[in-house]
């Protein structure tokens, strides 16, 4: 079982290097590559988890961009967690790309104005959280309970930022700020809470069958 105090090993998948220095690929190649996958990687993932919240819009949509249970928020902070800029470009791309779908009359400059600052956000706001917590660069410290405390910081000043962008670009009212920043904050917290327990899950699987070996 987990303890709040075990430490999370997230270490990307390295490429296979190979001992034949004429076959190897250089490793500013597999920076490179590795870069190119996490970007794919986050991309694809985000478009997954907005699929399957698609899904639950029924029972999980509050109002116009704000879900009380946001799945894609739990993957963009995993991505940006991993990946740094890498992953926040990928869930940037996919953000850009499913937004029209929630927001029909949006301009395309709009669209990737309202991408940026949603993503930007994140990533400054996980920064912080990193900052606040002394969580070390590389993740090597990262706990338990840490994740939910980022995800805290994380997912309450991007509702805050992102439906500020909304009423001044005329997409909300005044009236609706508190409301949909919170039903956001909330919905994004939920989203990443299901989405860490997963990841949590995986990694406690991975363990098992190491141990097995």
């Amino acid at each position: 079982m987990f303890s709040l105090h075990t430490t999370i090993d997230l270490t990307i998948i390295k490429l296979p290097q190979n001992k034949n220095t004429s076959a190897a690929v250089n490793p500013p190649q597999i920076h490179r590559i590795e870069k190119i996958a996490l970007v794919i990687g986050s991309f694809f993932l985000y478009l997954a988890a907005f699929r399957i919240n698609q899904t639950l819009d029924e029972h999980v949509l509050y109002a116009q961009g704000v879900a009380l249970v946001f799945l894609p928020a739990g993957v963009k902070h995993i991505a940006i967690l991993i990946g740094r800029l890498s992953g926040a470009i990928g869930c940037f791309l996919a953000l850009a790309y499913v937004t029209p779908e929630f927001w029909t009359d949006i301009s395309l400059s709009h669209t990737f104005l309202y991408s940026g600052i949603s993503t930007a956000a994140t990533v400054a706001l996980v920064l912080a959280g990193m900052q606040i917590l002394n969580i070390h660069n590389d993740l090597s410290n990262l706990r338990l309970m840490h994740l939910p405390l980022i995800d805290l910081i994380t997912t309450t000043g991007h509702s805050f930022v992102t439906n500020a962008y909304f009423i001044a670009d005329g997409m909300k009212v005044n009236e609706e700020f508190i409301s949909n920043a919170l039903g956001m904050a909330f919905g994004d917290f939920t989203g990443s809470f299901v989405m860490m327990m997963m990841l949590l899950g995986a990694i406690k699987i991975k363990q098992y069958f190491q141990t097995r070996e």
